[in-house]
């Protein structure tokens, strides 16, 4: 099993994202011990976001909870049409109010060919960051990381125009369905994103995972 282990800004207990482990055929039925023994590290956040089918089916037996039920995609072309007051910023634009856990993720992510932005709103600022994605031919701008995503789908008029001028024609984000704004398609997923631990449901988190270098679904 490969476990990677961050800590992100603001948060006390570092994040163990399970991205990859493998059971031989044969010893399958005793895999859930695996995970247990695993898991048993009580001080932290897990999460186990590409789960198979079978270990989506006993993730929840285990104390997890989904994170999401689909993807939502929008046109950046109709989304900028949104009212937002929102403004969108360069993360190395001057007075921005970021921590230096902020700055560093940010900077990590832009160093792996994502797209990072800061959304200020009322005077404060949240950081963002989007992996680089194609989709039916697109350029498309998927959230892998927003302490908030409400507030990303609230400014999506801010966030498309800013986007746009970076030729990304898409912007997806994973959210439970009754999250979905007009003029948006969704997918559900067969097996959802899940974590366990803090309560992680309003947030967008995939920080330092595999859905920053390889595509998905």
């Amino acid at each position: 099993m490969l476990t990677l282990a961050t800590r992100r800004p603001a948060q006390s207990l570092p994040t163990v994202n399970l991205c990859a482990w493998y059971v031989e055929p044969e010893a399958r039925a005793v895999a859930p011990m695996m995970l247990k023994k695993v898991l048993a590290y009580a001080d932290a956040v897990f999460t186990d976001l590409t789960p198979s089918v079978e270990v989506n089916a006993i993730l929840p037996r285990l104390g997890f909870e989904r994170w999401c039920e689909g993807g939502m995609a929008v046109l950046t072309p109709l989304a900028a049409l949104r009212q937002s007051a929102a403004q969108v910023r360069a993360p190395e634009a001057p007075g921005l109010s970021l921590t230096e856990d902020h700055r560093r993720l940010l900077g990590d992510h832009d160093a792996l060919g994502c797209l990072t932005t800061v959304l200020s709103i009322e005077g404060r600022d949240y950081p963002l960051v989007f992996a680089n994605r194609q989709v039916r031919g697109l350029p498309t701008a998927h959230l892998v990381y927003a302490e908030d995503r409400s507030l990303v789908l609230s400014h999506l008029g801010a966030l498309a125009r800013h986007l746009i001028a970076r030729g990304i024609m898409m912007i997806t984000v994973d959210i439970y369905e009754a999250e979905r704004v007009s003029a948006s398609f969704f997918k559900p997923y067969q097996q959802s994103r899940q974590y366990r631990g803090n309560n992680l449901s309003n947030s967008a988190d995939y920080a330092y995972s595999e859905f920053i270098l390889f595509d998905w679904d």
